[in-house]
């Protein structure tokens, strides 16, 4: 009986969660999640071009995604104006100087050659990625958990589960 009462007791936490989450604004759109992801792997390749003199590599992924990473700057923008609409641009701009030291933090765990190592294969299997195909790509590389924003879809279903005629 317990558990069966710690298990709702769980469920019920999950869900007030995912309900102040959305109410707050705090959670993301599919679009607004694809941009966030858009970002992180943007800041992991700057790092890497900086650590690893692989500028070029950078410059390649920059112009070959310039349309998608354009349209993604305008969804970080319209995310972090939703959820922090006084202070949006200096929250922007937050969000991307951790997501950067995040990245630096990742080269400075590993050996250079082995990080450099990694961030070569990271440049080339991305510039592989089809023009308008890097949303996904992106959800194949699992990145979501490291900006650490949850998505708005479930809660939003729940909700409408719950509200149905």
């Amino acid at each position: 009986m317990l558990g069966k009462n710690l298990i709702h007791a769980c469920c019920l936490t999950a869900t007030l969660w995912a309900f102040s989450a959305q109410a707050s604004g705090m959670c993301a759109t599919s679009e607004e999640m694809d941009a966030l992801n858009a970002r992180v792997l943007q800041s992991d390749l700057m790092v890497a071009a900086l650590s690893c003199g692989q500028q070029k590599n950078y410059n390649l992924f920059v112009s070959h995604f310039k349309d998608e990473l354009a349209h993604s700057g305008k969804k970080l923008r319209e995310y972090f104006h939703r959820n922090y609409p006084h202070t949006s641009e200096a929250s922007l701009n937050s969000f991307v100087t951790r997501l950067a030291n995040n990245a630096s933090h990742h080269a400075l765990e590993n050996s250079h050659k082995a990080y450099c190592s990694h961030s070569s294969e990271l440049f080339s299997s991305t510039l592989a990625v089809s023009k308008g195909m890097l949303s996904d790509a992106l959800a194949d590389m699992n990145i979501a958990p490291r900006h650490g924003i949850q998505p708005c879809g479930w809660a939003e279903n729940f909700k409408r589960f719950w509200n149905r005629d």
